[in-house]
C-alpha cells in the first residue's frame, strides 16, 4: 500500500504477520519494555500488519484500530486481511478516539496522510490525551515521520513537558523516528541475549534500528 508514492505497508502473502518495513522492526522492540500487553490501540491502520501480527502471536490479546480514511480502510479489508479475520477497526478521528481510550497496555501512534503527518501529532493536546488513555504501567510507541529535525524535537519537548520519561530510536536510511514514553523508567535497550531471543521470536530485523537517546 502507498500513498503518494510513500510505500504505507508491504505484506508477504507466505508470512502475512512478519513485519517487513523496518520501522516495524524498531516499534516492535516495545515488548523489550512491555512483554505482555493485554489491552492495545493503534492509531493509525495502514495495512493491518499489526493487526495481523497481533493475531499471530498474542492471539488473546484486545487490539483495536482506529483509522481515519475509509480508502485505506477499504484497501486494508480488500488487500490485506487473509482470511476475513474479524480485526478490530474503528472509522473515526485519532485524535477525537483516544479521548475516549482508557486502561491501555500500550498505544501505537503510526499516522500519515496525503498531507505526511497530520498537525495535531505535534501538539501537546494530543500527547496529553494519549497519555490520560494509559494505565500507570503502560507505554507509548510513536513513529515519527518528520522531514523536520525541529518537529521531532518539538515531541520530544511535549513529552518532557508532561514528564513522560522516553527513549529514541532511527531507522537508518528512512525519515522515522521511533520514540517510546511512559511515566516509568526506560532502561538503554542493550545488545544482549535477551535482544537476539526478542528478535528471533518475533522476526525483527535488529539491523534496522539505531538507538539515539
Amino acid at each position: 500500500m502507498s500513498i503518494d508514492d510513500a510505500v504505507q505497508s508491504v505484506m508477504d502473502l507466505r508470512t502475512p504477520w512478519q513485519p517487513i518495513l523496518p520501522h516495524l522492526s524498531a516499534l516492535l522492540l516495545c515488548f523489550y519494555y512491555l512483554p505482555a500487553p493485554k489491552q492495545v490501540m493503534e492509531l493509525g491502520l495502514g495495512g493491518g500488519s499489526l493487526q495481523r501480527f497481533f493475531r499471530y502471536h498474542f492471539p488473546k490479546v484486545n487490539l483495536l484500530s482506529v483509522e481515519y480514511s475509509s480508502q485505506v480502510i477499504a484497501l486494508f479489508k480488500q488487500w490485506f486481511n487473509q482470511g476475513y479475520q474479524d480485526y478490530q477497526v474503528l472509522h473515526q478521528d485519532a485524535r477525537y478516539a483516544i479521548k475516549e481510550a482508557s486502561s491501555q497496555d500500550l498505544i501505537f501512534i503510526d499516522l500519515f496522510a496525503k498531507q505526511g503527518t497530520p498537525d495535531f501529532v505535534f501538539t501537546e493536546e494530543f500527547y496529553l490525551d494519549c497519555a490520560r488513555g494509559l494505565n500507570p504501567e503502560g507505554l507509548l510507541a510513536i513513529n515519527l515521520i518528520s522531514g523536520s529535525h525541529l518537529q521531532s524535537e518539538l515531541v520530544l519537548d511535549i513529552l518532557r513537558t508532561l514528564n513522560l520519561n522516553f527513549r529514541v530510536f532511527s531507522v537508518p536510511g528512512y525519515q522515522n523516528k521511533i520514540v517510546f514514553a511512559c511515566y516509568n523508567a526506560l532502561p538503554a535497550i542493550r545488545y544482549d541475549s535477551n535482544l537476539e531471543h526478542l528478535a528471533r521470536r518475533y522476526g525483527l530485523n535488529l539491523n534496522a534500528i539505531v538507538a539515539l537517546a
